[in-house]
């Protein structure tokens, strides 16, 4: 390399290198090799023939066995095979095939590759051609990216796990629990038929609280189960019409639109990719709770508008004119088993349906939010994207 090198300008197109020229070719030369040393990851340069010009300290360090060969004039295919054996813990009857995969590679180097050494390292290898054809070499020791890696895929396996046994736990609890339920509503109504008309006024009472009591623990159990069906899958997302959707909740609270005589209007929406499902129970459960939480004779009004944040997400917003809530608890209403009415009255619920309204949102990549007066009424924010992201 030092022939090659010349920093002497004067006369440089008729001049042969002076004997300055070649200390400083020289100096030039012991620069450069300290500076390539001086890199944090491995470094090796090799000509079209695939010989080394240049090799680092730290690839050295890294593969000391292969660097030797190197030095003794070997050729890069015989110091990865070398590599291969020492440093890389391939069994050997794996090494033939790694080879081709390996060369393959250094005859058209694309991206790059994580290898890991025996020692339990692991270095990403990239690769790139010369102008003259040769390979230049880059090996970065990314062992503390791969352990956080793996501690990171640890713990979100330990959470898919601990998830999927919490909603068996949910489901098969839910279901365990109907049966008994069964059994109170139906022994509770025979005793008030046969013996109604025996019991006293505190009799009675009882008798409405175990009921009363009974109806709580089934929609507990209903929405449970509920929750434990929404599953983290987009394999039931399709084009639908968000319309469509709201229409389908209207239909399931039509008895409870007519008893409140609640005014509800719904804009245009656009069409978006999701699940139908799921979809139509978060608008069945925030249009729901829009006409549960008014005022004693108050007539319930809901308008329901879209907007459009980005060219891809809409926002759609249901405004009520309810008896809404402070706004230091709008993060908590969607936290289960939350309530902020207690739970008997007018308002009592089973604190799961903004829980899996959260749910549902979360499955379509989107966000959920509130804003509330107290006395005044609440407005629920839904941004969902329009096309399917994962």
């Amino acid at each position: 390399m030092a022939e090659i090198l010349t920093f002497n300008d004067e006369n440089k197109d008729n001049a042969k290198p002076s004997q300055d020229s070649t200390v400083v070719s020289k100096q030039m030369l012991k620069i450069l090799k300290d500076s390539i040393d001086s890199l944090p990851s491995g470094f090796a340069i090799f000509d079209a023939e695939d010989r080394p010009i240049l090799i680092n300290k730290v690839y050295r360090d890294m593969l000391p066995d292969g660097a030797a060969m190197l030095d003794a004039g070997a050729s890069f295919s015989e110091m990865a095979r070398r590599n291969a054996e020492r440093h890389f813990g391939i069994a050997e009857k794996d090494i033939d095939e790694w080879m081709v995969k390996r060369l393959a590679y250094r005859d058209s180097p694309h991206g790059c590759f994580d290898q890991k050494l025996s020692d339990g390292r692991w270095c990403r290898i990239e690769e790139s051609r010369t102008s003259e054809g040769g390979t230049v070499t880059n090996w970065t020791d990314i062992t503390d990216l791969k352990l956080q890696e793996q501690v990171t895929e640890s713990y979100s396996q330990a959470l898919m796990t601990t998830n999927q046994q919490l909603k068996e736990f949910a489901h098969a609890a839910s279901h365990d629990l109907q049966e008994p339920l069964r059994k109170i509503e139906t022994f509770g109504g025979r005793l008030s038929e046969k013996c109604g008309d025996q019991l006293d006024e505190s009799g009675a009472r009882y008798l409405d609280r175990i009921f009363d009591a009974t109806g709580r623990m089934r929609r507990l159990v209903e929405d449970l189960l509920s929750f434990s069906k929404i599953t983290d899958t987009t394999s039931a997302f399709e084009e639908i019409e968000l319309n469509t959707v709201i229409q389908d909740a209207l239909y399931t609270l039509d008895l409870s639109i007519d008893e409140q005589n609640a005014q509800i209007c719904i804009d245009e929406l656009p069409v978006m990719v999701g699940d139908f499902s799921q979809l139509s129970r978060l608008f069945q459960n925030l249009l729901s709770n829009a006409m549960k939480y008014v005022a004693p004779g108050t007539i319930s009004k809901i308008h329901v508008e879209a907007t459009y944040p980005e060219s891809d997400q809409v926002t759609i917003a249901i405004h009520d004119n309810g008896i809404g809530f402070e706004q230091k608890n709008a993060e908590k209403i969607f936290n289960a088993f939350q309530r902020l009415h207690g739970r008997s009255g007018k308002y009592a619920g089973s604190g799961i349906g903004l829980a899996s309204c959260r749910k549902i949102v979360d499955q379509h990549e989107g966000s959920i939010r509130a804003e509330s007066t107290p006395n005044v009424g609440s407005t629920f924010f839904v941004t969902l994207p329009l096309t399917l992201t994962k």
